[in-house]
């Protein structure tokens, strides 16, 4: 672009001087007269100006080459990256299952232990009169052990065992049935499920749930069990840093959920915006990777929540999913659907 300014200005200035050595009245016409007068210089004068459009054009076919070769090297690597994950995937698969079995005995068998000492104690209650005082303390501490120590295998098999599932679904690659279903029916449907069964386990948990749902969105061809799993993951995911910011406050926090739908030309677009404790923005990046997680570990967590609903959203449903986070202030997620389930992305 400089080039081709400064070769419009190169042949007006040189001109300008030329006239300038044999003229000291000189208007446009003597200017004109001036060229014509010397058509050599008239080609040198203009020589700068073609050559830059000339510049200018081949700069633009080489930023034009330049972001085409960029695109090619985005894809490539996702590529790459796609095939490393469906590698990955196969492997993990076949782990998962391998381990399933095994897994199952030892919670069985923790269960069952538990069931035999509750049975040992009761007995050990109905008879513990016949013991002297000091036996009698150390078979019930020794009892406690076994009783803990079983109860924490248990629990660490019921984690590990949430975990081989969490596997086994990131890869599953069949898709539910699709049905043609108001999307605003199944957020307040799928809410309501988290949110009772959060409170389940979060019995003093409580929120302020703020709705604005666009009543133009139509019907939509999607898998409602496998989109509602995503909305209940995203729900649940709210709650926790709803809740977590709630312990940590003063008092005066109140914890809002605000759900939100759109309709557009060709996709549906659905806001989840809490205001619990935000994502940082490195977290931001990763927080889509698998077994990749924010919480505290032994929470029953195994960081592929995410993975699997942003699987769900771009590989059954060829959609989009986004976050945007401010840390201590709020998380929104974004989730675009395309109405025409053929098409390859919605909007991005």
């Amino acid at each position: 672009m400089w080039g081709a300014l400064f070769g419009l200005c190169f042949p007006i200035v040189a001109t300008l001087i030329e006239c300038s050595q044999f003229r000291s009245d000189y208007n446009f016409l003597t200017l004109l007269k001036c060229q014509l007068d010397s058509p050599l210089l008239w080609i040198i004068d203009s020589a700068p100006l073609f050559l830059g459009i000339f510049a200018y054009l081949i700069g633009r076919q080489v930023d034009v080459v330049g972001e085409k070769n960029r695109e090619i090297l985005d894809t490539q690597k996702r590529l790459i990256l796609q095939e490393k994950m469906a590698s990955i995937g196969q492997m993990t698969a076949g782990i998962a299952h391998e381990i399933k079995n095994p897994l199952n005995f030892v919670i069985n068998y923790a269960e069952s232990s538990l069931d035999l000492l509750q049975e040992f104690r009761e007995e050990f209650n109905a008879g513990n009169d016949e013991l002297s005082e000091h036996k009698r303390k150390l078979l019930e501490e020794f009892l406690y052990d076994i009783e803990h120590n079983t109860s924490d295998i248990k629990e660490n098999g019921q984690r590990a065992n949430r975990i081989v599932f969490s596997l086994m679904d990131q890869t599953r690659s069949s898709q539910g049935q699709r049905k043609s279903i108001q999307v605003n029916e199944l957020i307040r449907d799928n809410l309501k499920l988290a949110f009772h069964g959060y409170r389940a386990r979060h019995p003093s948990f409580n929120m302020e749930i703020e709705f604005d749902l666009d009543d133009g969105l139509g019907t939509i061809q999607v898998d409602p069990q496998s989109l509602g799993r995503v909305l209940i993951n995203l729900f649940n995911n709210a709650f926790d840093a709803m809740n977590a910011k709630s312990n940590g406050s003063s008092g005066d926090y109140q914890p809002k959920i605000r759900i939100s739908t759109s309709h557009h030309e060709e996709y549906i677009s659905l806001f989840i915006r809490d205001n619990g404790e935000g994502i940082n923005n490195e977290s931001s990046k990763q927080i889509f990777e698998p077994f990749f997680t924010t919480k505290p570990s032994g929470q029953g967590n195994t960081g592929l929540g995410l993975s699997i609903s942003l699987d769900i959203i771009e590989q059954e449903h060829h959609g989009s999913m986004h976050v945007e986070s401010e840390m201590g202030q709020y998380t929104q997620f974004l989730i675009q659907i395309p109405y025409d389930q053929n098409s390859t992305s919605a909007g991005s």
